[in-house]
């Protein structure tokens, strides 16, 4: 099982995206964020401590960009610096999920070493298989 968070200040885009990756079987627990704070400070407080959900498989983080507080690039990016302290080296997959389908925030986002793949909402099927290839090409395998 793959364990997920999903990070949006938008209820019903959260609700779709837990329902979609719980409907795969593939994905539990699926916990939710509704800003960048509020994961921050729930999945890794400090730098150096984490409370992230473990699994088989590293953790996927979808992130919305456009939230209140901190946007989603300035989350992932508090994100890295409190990661390079914690002794698990790959305790997430980023990917972005986000409304925005401008350009600069692609580009943004191809740069960012965090973010391995960038999906525009809603979330469908699709973009479920596309998240299991990406851990697949990882090395881990789903049944």
């Amino acid at each position: 099982m793959i364990p997920a968070i999903v990070v949006d200040d938008v209820l019903a885009d959260r609700y779709i995206v837990r329902r979609r990756l719980t409907k795969s079987g593939l994905f539990c627990p699926v916990g939710e964020a509704q800003d960048g704070t509020t994961f921050l400070d729930t999945y890794l407080p400090q730098p150096g401590l984490s409370t992230l959900p473990e699994g088989d498989a590293p953790c996927l983080l979808l992130v919305d960009i456009n939230m209140p507080g901190l946007n989603g690039f300035e989350m992932i990016e508090e994100m890295g610096r409190r990661l390079r302290e914690v002794a698990h080296p790959d305790p997430l997959v980023v990917m972005m999920f986000t409304s925005s389908d401008n350009p600069s925030d692609k580009a943004r986002a191809a740069q960012q070493p965090l973010i391995c793949r960038y999906f525009v909402k809603p979330m469908t099927d699709a973009a479920v298989m596309q998240i299991l290839e990406d851990y697949a090409a990882r090395g881990y395998q789903h049944s």
